[in-house]
């Protein structure tokens, strides 16, 4: 099973000082709209189930990226709503009222226990599918796929951010002979194409590349 969690674009928050009431605001008006870039490369669906928060943007992102409509609207893709942080009442930079107001406590605990529904879902649909959801809330969805022994390739590094992609991939359907840890399905060396012909599973080899022997 592959999944693709794609970070919804949103609408632009103004960088200047803010109390935790006009944090929840401005994040809640960014979430109302989609600011993709024009550029963006679609993905292709394939008969994947694409799945979106019940926030606008998302919908907005997947009309975008994914066209076709029939998206399935599940709660666990929701941006975590953010908890009144410290100083709650003082304008402060944008960066640090973030932090400060970042989800934990009780609405951490339910984030998490959301995503873990989720997760337990999609493994028993076993579907490969495309996750629109929110920089708030994909960090949740990949602790619950991380525990459940899934590997994850980023697009971008660093602190998730609209627009970013990550796919979810099954840890039995990597190589592990090496620190490359490639997907069996395209090994890049002789090792993994030898551990796809043993598991049975179809490959591609890159272009260039032999027929498994790397002989020099």
């Amino acid at each position: 099973m592959r999944i693709w969690i794609v970070c919804s674009a949103e609408g632009e928050m103004h960088a200047g000082a803010m109390n935790s009431e006009e944090y929840r605001e401005a994040r809640r008006a960014a979430l109302s709209a989609a600011a993709a870039e024009a550029d963006a490369k679609p993905l292709r669906r394939e008969g994947r189930v694409v799945y979106i928060s019940r926030m606008p943007s998302a919908r907005l992102s997947a009309e975008t990226l994914c066209p076709g409509g029939g998206y399935i609207e599940h709660p666990a893709l929701d941006e975590a709503e953010p908890s009144p942080g410290l100083f709650s009442h003082t304008a402060l930079p944008l960066a640090l009222r973030a932090r400060l107001d970042a989800p934990r406590g009780d609405r951490l605990r339910k984030a998490r226990a959301e995503a873990e529904t989720l997760a337990d879902e999609l493994e028993r649909a076993g579907q490969d599918c495309i996750l629109f959801s929110h920089p708030g809330r994909i960090p949740q969805l990949m602790d619950a796929f991380r525990r459940r022994g899934y590997c994850f390739a980023r697009s971008e590094i660093g602190k998730i951010r609209p627009g970013e992609r990550i796919l979810v991939t099954s840890r039995t359907a990597h190589c592990g002979g090496c620190g490359h840890n490639c997907m069996l399905s395209s090994p890049g060396c002789g090792i993994g194409r030898d551990k796809a012909r043993r598991a049975g599973i179809p490959y591609t080899m890159k272009l260039g590349e032999g027929d498994g022997t790397d002989k020099k």
